[in-house]
């Protein structure tokens, strides 16, 4: 019992974070866990009580409960479901185009040094042009991109390594 309290605070707290990759995980580790061990048995019961679970949290969500934004972002990748409340933030009307600005930076550090990369430091000249671009942001461009690409932590691993060390 004590452990089925505990996986409870740790899917609570999952949810709560917002991370959908981490919640994803959370569902799936147990059902591969359970096939690797040979116990079918388990798995069928890991995904049905995933399947409740997931059941619960979105056709109660705006009816018998409204969740932080935080969890609704986590399982939003099930955001089309009819008969789910959402908030409007938490889709599309919400969303900015973070990744796009980051990646189309990524992209111009490449087309600069494709072959060696740009490296991992930081020059004080390029945190003063991401600052200077920042504050010419508009309400297409997000602002929080120039900040990710002046510390080197690129939201695309491959577009990551590739401005940083290089193309492959």
């Amino acid at each position: 019992m004590k452990m089925i309290a505990l996986l409870g605070v740790s899917y609570a707290v999952i949810l709560y974070s917002g991370k959908r990759m981490h919640l994803a995980l959370a569902l799936v580790i147990p059902v591969i866990a359970a096939m690797i061990r040979r116990q079918f048995g388990s798995v069928v019961m890991y995904a049905a009580a995933a399947l409740v679970f997931l059941s619960v949290l979105l056709f109660g969500q705006g009816t018998l409960f409204n969740l932080p934004l935080s969890a609704e972002r986590a399982i939003s990748f099930v955001a089309y479901i009819p008969g789910v409340e959402w908030e409007s933030s938490t889709l599309n009307q919400g969303k900015t185009n973070f990744r796009e600005t980051l990646n189309e930076i990524a992209l111009e550090k490449i087309a600069e040094h494709p072959v060696i990369g740009n490296g991992i430091s930081v020059s004080m000249d390029e945190v003063a042009e991401f600052e200077a671009m920042e504050q010419y942001a508009t309400a297409d461009v997000d602002s929080y991109a120039y900040k990710m690409a002046a510390g080197s932590a690129w939201h695309n691993t491959w577009l990551g390594i590739a401005t940083d060390f290089g193309i492959p």
